[in-house]
């Protein structure tokens, strides 16, 4: 019993934890005034499929050889912004094996968390 009780507790931390992430995620980039840009502004955004299109976050400009570096690429369209790489994984993230160098340094979620970030911050 004790061990489900720990199992449990790790679930529940880490649902809080993710949760936090996501507000903190809202709110840094309700600051920077740039949230309802990202999905706007998204050149690989297919309206049909914004669960396979990915915005991964970076500090600074991503290099202008990203997408020529990447390997493993099969059909997934790759699209650069001013602080974002756009994937589009027209066949899902699944079975991709694309792996993208310049990414490493930042953080991806797909455009449906990007939508819901949108409107927490919106609601502040």
């Amino acid at each position: 019993m004790a061990g489900f009780v720990r199992r449990r507790e790790r679930g529940t931390s880490r649902r809080l934890w993710a949760a936090s992430a996501l507000l903190c995620a809202a709110f840094a980039l309700a600051a920077c005034g740039d949230i309802g840009r990202f999905q706007t502004a998204s050149p690989a955004a297919n309206p049909a499929k914004p669960n396979r299109t990915v915005a991964i976050f970076l500090d600074e400009a991503p290099p202008a050889d990203t997408a020529e570096k990447a390997v493993g690429r099969k059909d997934e369209e790759i699209r650069l912004g001013a602080r974002e790489i756009y994937v589009l994984y027209d066949e899902g993230m699944g079975t991709s094996k694309l792996r993208i160098p310049a990414a490493k340094a930042g953080t991806a979620r797909n455009m449906n968390t990007v939508a819901k970030l949108a409107a927490m911050a919106a609601e502040r």
